[in-house]
């Protein structure tokens, strides 16, 4: 069974979205079919306090507090499912802003406090009795805009999100929606209850060209098939361009406004070559890709875009904005490999596994193009297929022939744009250390193994005399002919304990390590979460320096970001690990806007 922070990896990296609450109130439900199961400890602890309005200290009445316990569930005899610590029912303050759990089972608990108009907050108790929490709640802020065409006409129905950039559990850069609204129909619009911070505006979707005419929501009187260039504010239809807001605390932004062009949905017309012999495939399945602002995905191919006469492609019914455009040519009949999600890094920490489901044909070529939609049909788009090829490689186990382990290692090539093209089986290596990757697209890969245990690390990857550890790997059939993966085997291990400012052991908080250099490499990063006493072990950790830090809160996978760990430099502790190196060491703990 997963711990709740567990679970919220997991959904957090897999929806690429914030849904940490939702994943607490899922285990509250769930921690509540246990209370009727008996504690071997009597109740009797008491956590009591008084939530307030940040900077003011006004009292905030109708706020809601829930009280998580934190202890794993405990084996029972017999076999039978462990049992989690009751839950006991949220209360809400009165009006003086207080409230109060009583007879608390024996555990460490986790508070979260939520009130309209604020910032949901978690406390991290010491113990199971205290009485005197005072939770400072920030208030939340406001955006508003208007949003019109070229003539100044109100344009109505047009989405707008509030994005923030964050990253996935892989350590790639994306956005996360912080709010959203559409135009009404004098254009303006406005996202309530965001928590303060930079954002991105964005007006518009690809994915999407207008909202769906959902009745008492949407007009069914709204003109059908046009749309606007996905443009971030203020008028940027590339991240690059685009200038961030700052919203601040309990105040309103006004006047976020955009002029935007009224766009049809395009064509986007072309041919397909083969590579190989400069003429069109006789079957070829064309797919649109598109992806949206926040990582989500949409797909639609079809057979009658592709023209088996001339090799010509017509996709219709474009929204405006960036796509990609997908060709592929399948073996019927042929069942395709499996969908390999990619490997979970051990900077994730306990992310859990992603898998993705469904099956298709084999792919036995293909290509895939970027394609920018504006306020004309593409034309004469040219995409050149090339076909599928085999990869071989060595794996070499430093400092030993045989090493314990070794047999469930897997080489994997993880395509770098997932979903987008058919990724090959991982493999293990021979007994001679060869291997061979069949069914190998063109394209851009990372290089992964997965089965590494806790005296491994991967060392070095070289396809050819190209680093790919570092950089992606682009096979093609006249890249360098093989792959060498080098595992390192000295076993380094990192042990600690996570204090406060008073020097006492703090338990339940994630224990970071991060490196010097090379940070965009999320294998050499380690997550790991200090034990009941604030202790805490990092192991199989490549030779290099880093340092260690400890959040009070921490939004997930925010390490990752550089200039985030940049502001705390300072409060990291240095490690510099050898090979075969054993280390004790103490992090101070970071609170929250320290």
């Amino acid at each position: 069974m997963y711990a709740p922070t567990d679970v919220a990896l997991i959904i957090e990296s897999a929806l690429g979205v914030d849904m940490r609450l939702v994943v607490a109130i899922g285990w509250i439900m769930i921690f509540q079919t246990f209370s009727t199961q008996s504690e071997h400890q009597p109740p009797g602890g008491v956590i009591a306090g008084i939530v307030v309005r940040a900077g003011t200290g006004e009292p905030i009445a109708g706020a809601r507090v829930l009280a998580q316990p934190t202890t794993p569930p405990r084996p029972t005899p017999g076999g039978a499912a462990p049992v989690a610590p009751s839950m006991p029912p949220a209360v809400t303050t009165d009006g003086q802003g207080r409230f109060a759990f009583k007879d608390l089972h024996a555990s460490p608990y986790r508070l979260f406090i939520f009130a309209d108009g604020y910032v949901r907050h978690e406390y991290v108790p010491a113990d199971q009795t205290l009485q005197n929490v005072r939770v400072l709640l920030t208030p939340a802020g406001n955006v508003s805009g208007n949003i019109r065409d070229l003539d100044g006409k109100p344009l109505a129905g047009v989405p707008v999100q509030i994005l923030k950039p964050v990253y996935n559990f892989l350590g790639d850069q994306t956005l996360q929606s912080a709010g959203a609204a559409v135009t009404d129909d004098r254009g303006e619009y406005r996202v309530y209850w965001v928590t303060p911070g930079r954002y991105y505006v964005l007006a518009g979707s690809a994915i999407s060209a207008r909202r769906a005419a959902i009745p008492g929501i949407a007009s069914p009187n709204e003109v059908p098939g046009h749309s606007v260039l996905p443009t971030y504010y203020p008028n940027a239809t590339d991240l690059s361009g685009a200038t961030p807001i700052a919203i601040q605390t309990g105040a309103d932004l006004n006047n976020i406004d955009f002029v935007l062009e009224r766009q049809q949905a395009r064509r986007i017309r072309g041919r397909v070559v083969d590579a190989a012999t400069g003429k069109w495939p006789p079957v070829a399945t064309v797919r649109l890709v598109t992806r949206s602002a926040i990582g989500g995905t949409s797909a639609r191919e079809s057979l009658q875009s592709y023209n088996p006469v001339d090799g010509t492609f017509d996709v219709r019914d474009v929204p405006p904005g960036p796509h990609q455009i997908v060709v592929e040519v399948r073996s019927p009949g042929a069942p395709g490999p499996p969908v390999t999600p990619p490997i979970v890094p051990a900077g994730a920490g306990q992310a859990g596994s992603i898998t993705f489901g469904g099956s298709r044909a084999l792919v036995t070529a293909a290509a895939q193009i970027q394609v920018q939609v504006g306020n004309e049909d593409v034309d004469n788009l040219v995409v050149t297929i090339g076909a599928a090829g085999s990869l071989p490689g060595r794996l070499i186990i430093e400092g030993a022939s045989t090493v314990s382990g070794a047999d469930r290692l897997r080489v994997q090539l993880t395509p770098l744009l997932a979903g987008a093209m058919q990724g090959p089986v991982p493999v293990p290596a021979n007994p001679g250390g060869t291997f061979t990757i069949d069914n190998v697209l063109p394209g851009d890969y990372r290089v992964q193994v997965a089965g590494l245990q806790a005296d491994f690390y991967l060392k070095e990857a070289r396809f050819g005399s190209q680093d790919v550890l570092n950089k992606p790997l682009n096979f093609s059939q006249s890249g360098p002919a093989s792959l060498d993966v080098i595992i390192g085997t000295g076993f380094s291990r990192i042990e600690g304990t996570v204090i406060d400012e008073r020097s006492q052991p703090v338990r339940s908080v994630a224990a970071i390590l991060v490196p010097d250099q090379l940070r965009g490499r999320p294998d050499l990063f380690r997550n790991v979460t200090t034990d009941q006493s604030g202790r805490f072990r990092m192991e199989g950790i490549a030779p290099g320096d880093y340092k260690a830090f400890a959040w009070e809160t921490l939004e997930p996978f925010s390490y990752y970001d550089p200039d985030f760990v940049r502001r705390y430099e300072q409060h990291g502790h240095p490690v510099k690990v050898s090979e075969s190196s054993n280390q004790i060491i103490q992090v101070q703990l970071i609170r929250s806007g320290q």
